[in-house]
């Protein structure tokens, strides 16, 4: 598989079924609780980090360098949430695979850029990653 960004078509559809689902995920998590006292932004990050890690496992599937870039996202919220609750060798964990992170997407992104993906005639891209 050749990393290559996804197409402006499939942004269009993702972007705003992450936001949507984001908001899914905040008012079902609040429903259900934390089983402890948390500030209401606990849910909204919360739902990102879930939402972020699913569309980044599938958008790693897919050979999309976007991936990398949705990681980034989960780690930037992540690792402040467990700053705050003092889950502090959890938020060093994350804060290193976020330095992995940037590693892999300027590793992918100059592959994207020098690699032109072959695929039989007649087939779109996301039909053979």
């Amino acid at each position: 598989m050749v990393p290559h960004w996804a197409t402006a078509r499939r942004r269009a559809v993702f972007i705003p079924a992450a936001l949507v689902a984001v908001g899914v995920c905040f008012v079902v998590f609040r429903a259900l609780g934390a089983g402890f006292p948390v500030p209401w932004w606990y849910y909204l990050a919360d739902s990102w980090i879930f939402v972020g890690s699913v569309l980044a496992t599938y958008a790693m599937a897919r050979g999309w360098v976007e991936f990398w870039l949705c990681w980034l996202a989960v780690d930037l919220v992540g690792v402040p949430e467990l700053l705050y609750f003092r889950y502090y060798p959890s938020a060093v964990l994350y804060a290193v695979y976020a330095g992995f992170v940037v590693w892999g997407f300027l590793v992918w992104l100059r592959i994207s850029r020098r690699e032109q993906p072959t695929r039989p005639a007649g087939l779109r891209m996301e039909t053979v990653a």
